[in-house]
This record gives structure tokens, sequence and C-alpha cells, in this order.
């Protein structure tokens, strides 16, 4: 009995001993894989992207690549070239090899480089799995051929289509009522029901991760909001070929910020066979206003015609939207020649703020007003990179001394001037009357 569980100790004993020589000899294979990896340029080329999927024939595709090295030693000049097959062709005039440069050894996050291909689907082409095939080299090496990418051909029989948006107004300004116009058209040789057409205004579609981490971020996203009725529509059927309308009413938030929004748009419908389909849409909503810049004369130290001093003009957004890029010119003119720059590069102005600028000129003349007429030259763009140019004249008067009450405070400074000198002289006088009356007194005493 003894030796029975003796030999069934060696045994499990012997069967552990086996296991961990085992797992050291795996552990030793894969740290010595890593090294081997780490010992040259190691390339990982991956499938991030395919826009359609699936593509149909007659259509365009576009694929992206992510490659990133994951050895330790830098990929230098590595170059990539996708060899097309039937049915897919590059557009004229792109190459299919790309240069991308070099890689540096363990790159990782915003250091991957993306690869870009855009191809055309022959109209002829059979539904399908069709290949891509892509291949590199590094340097003058040989070239190393990666496993051919699956792309899917098919024709969508059941397609509802977004076939135009639009936007009235075409720009909202922040705090506006706009309206969404969608039109839909059924594109199948079938009848679609139970449609229904959401927009997104929450990105509830979008992995909310991958952009955004708080809750008042998402909800500030979209500054946009429903009024008198729901983001969803829904439309019972639609025959073949047939088109309907969505419409939405929205505002804008107060504080919007003057910019284009992606809006996602959710499409969901029926065919005739109660089979569901889906699809995600990106629509453009843009918001801005129109500039209100205000351009006014501040200040000027001229008093009379031939002599030099400076004028300061103010410019004032009173707009919602910010302003760029603003740059003023003073092209000549007879009145007064600019001594200093007769341009001025302002820039950025936010909204109800603003900046001013000063010119150094010598006045020639005045008009029988004594007035002087600035003429300027303004360029600008608003927050969505609309530009502006527009011609101002600014007119401001000359008041001379005498009549700005200069001449009156000199003649009141030297009075008192005088005034004072007689006061000092007075005491002085007094202070020695004192002294001779002393000195008499003193004297008969």
């Amino acid at each position: 009995m003894k030796n029975k569980i003796t030999n069934k100790i060696i045994f499990v004993l012997t069967l552990i001993a086996l296991m961990i020589i085992s797992m050291i000899a795996v552990s030793a294979t894969n740290i010595a894989d890593i090294a081997d990896m780490g010992e040259w340029p190691h390339l990982k080329v991956s499938l991030i992207n395919q826009d359609p999927d699936p593509v149909e024939p007659g259509s365009y595709v576009e694929i992206r690549w992510m490659v990133e090295n994951l050895g330790s030693l830098s990929a230098k000049n590595v170059e990539f070239e996708i060899i097309p097959q039937y049915p897919f062709t590059l557009l004229p005039g792109t190459s299919a090899l790309k240069d991308i440069g070099s890689l540096e050894g363990a790159q990782m996050g915003d250091n991957k480089v993306v690869l870009y291909y855009k191809f055309k689907v022959d109209e002829d082409a059979v539904e399908g799995t069709s290949h891509l095939k892509l291949r590199y080299k590094i340097d003058d090496g040989s070239w190393v051929n990666l496993d051919e990418t699956d792309i899917l051909v098919s024709t969508v029989d059941a397609a509802l289509m977004v076939t135009s948006v639009k936007t009235d107004p075409k720009v909202v300004a922040p705090g506006e009522e706009f309206e969404i116009s969608i039109k839909l058209k059924n594109m199948a040789d079938s009848v679609m029901e139970d449609i229904d057409l959401e927009l997104d205004l929450f990105y509830s579609t979008i992995d909310r991760l991958a952009a955004i981490t708080t809750a008042d971020a998402y909800y500030e996203a979209l500054p946009f909001a429903p009024i008198q009725s729901s983001s969803k529509r829904h439309v019972q059927s639609l025959k073949p070929n047939q088109e309907t309308i969505l419409t939405y009413k929205l505002m804008a938030y107060p504080n919007a910020e003057s910019r284009v929004y992606k809006v996602p748009v959710s499409l969901s419908y029926y065919d005739e066979e109660d089979t569901a389909y889906s699809k995600e849409e990106i629509i453009g909503v843009v918001v801005g206003a129109e500039p209100e810049l205000i351009i006014d004369f501040d200040s000027s130290t001229l008093q009379q015609a031939n002599t030099a001093g400076t004028i300061s003009i103010k410019f004032i957004n009173k707009g919602v939207s910010n302003i760029k890029f603003l740059y003023v010119k003073i092209p000549d003119n007879a009145q007064f020649d600019v001594t200093s720059s007769n341009s001025d590069y302002i820039g950025n102005i936010d909204s109800d703020d603003y900046e001013s600028t000063d010119f150094s000129v010598f006045l020639n003349s005045l008009n029988e007003n004594n007035e002087v007429t600035v003429p300027l030259e303004i360029s600008f763009k608003d927050a969505n990179n609309k530009g502006y140019e527009l011609e101002k004249e600014i007119t401001f008067k000359i008041h001379p001394p005498d009549k700005t009450g200069e001449q009156k405070s000199r003649s009141a400074m030297i009075i008192t001037f005088v005034i004072i000198i007689i006061i000092i002289v007075y005491l002085i006088y007094r202070s020695w009357r004192k002294k001779q009356k002393r000195k008499k007194l003193e004297k008969d005493n």
C-alpha cells in the first residue's frame, strides 16, 4: 500500500517538474523571440478603415492602413507599393508607390503613419470578395509581400440615400432659429417601410471615449437644440424612386462658437421582407455671423496745418463673431503725409472688444471747416475665414489752441505766476521793513 502511495507521489512530482521545465522553455523562447524582434526594424501594417464597406460596383473605395515600427532599430527609406487587381484601379495621376520616409524604432502613438489609397471599382465587378496586394521594402532591401486585403463588393438592393441637405439660413448665427431639410430617396426597386431619420445631437452613435471625456463636453459638443418637435422623423413608406423631404427646426445656442459642426444622422428602415437596415450619415451646419466692425476716430495731437502729430484710430468688434487678420492701410492723399508706416497689422479682435492703432503724420492743409479726412483701406476675415475688404473715411475737426482753452489756460498760468511773484516780493519787502524798524528802535534806545 505504501509503495503505491509513494509511486503516485513520485508520478505527480515528476509531472509537475516536467510542466515547470516546459514553461521555462516556452518563456525562454518568447523572450528570445522578443529580443530577436528588437534587433532589426519590424514593421506592422494593420487595416484601420475601409469606406464604404461593402463597396458597390462603379463606385469608389478608400483604404487606410496603419504602419508602425515595433523593432528597436530605425527603418530607413521605407517605401510601400499597392498592386491593384481587378476590379480595383487607382485614380488617374495617383502613384501606386508611396515613400513614407523613415520610421524610428518602437514607434507608437502619434508617430504612427497612415497609408491612404483611393480606388475606382469597375462597373461590371462581380459581387463577392476581391483582394488588394500591398508590399514594402526598407532602404535597398527586398520587397516584403503582406497578406492580401479582402474587400467585399456587393450591390445594395435596398438603399435609402440622403440626396441633399439644406439649412435655412445657410449660415446660422448664434441664438438664431434655423431649419434643416434632408431629402431621402428610395434607390431600390422595392418599397421601403418604417423609415426613421434622427439627428444625433448628442453623439450617441459615436464611441464617446474616442473624442470627449466629460458629460458637459458631450452636451456642448453640438450647440443645437430641437424646438417645437423632437430630432426624430418617421416616414411610413417610400416607393421605388420616390423622394421625401424631412424638416427639422432647431436653435443654435447663444454662445455657440462660429465654425462648421458635423451632425451625425441615424437612418433605419425595413424592406418588404422585413429585413432591417441602418446606416450613419454626416451633415454639416455652419455657425457664424456677419462681422460688425466699427471704425472710429479716437484722438489726435494735431492742432493746425503745417505741423506734425499723431492720429489714433479705434476698431471695435460689436458683433458676436470674432474678427481675424485685421489689416489697415492709409493710402496716399493730399491733405497730409504719413511719416510713420502707412499700414498696420492689428490681428484678431474678439467679440465685444476693441483695438487701436496710431499713425504719425504731417498735416499739409485744412479745409474751411478745419477738418481732416483720413481714408482707410481695411481687410479682415470672420471666424469661418470668409474674407472682407472695405474702404472707409473718418473725418475729425482740428481745434486750434485759442479755441480749445489752451491759450486761456496759458494766460491764466502767466497771471497766476505774476501774482505769486508779487506776493513773494511783498513778503520780502515786509520782512525787510520789520528789520529796519527794529534796528531804528534799538538805535534810539
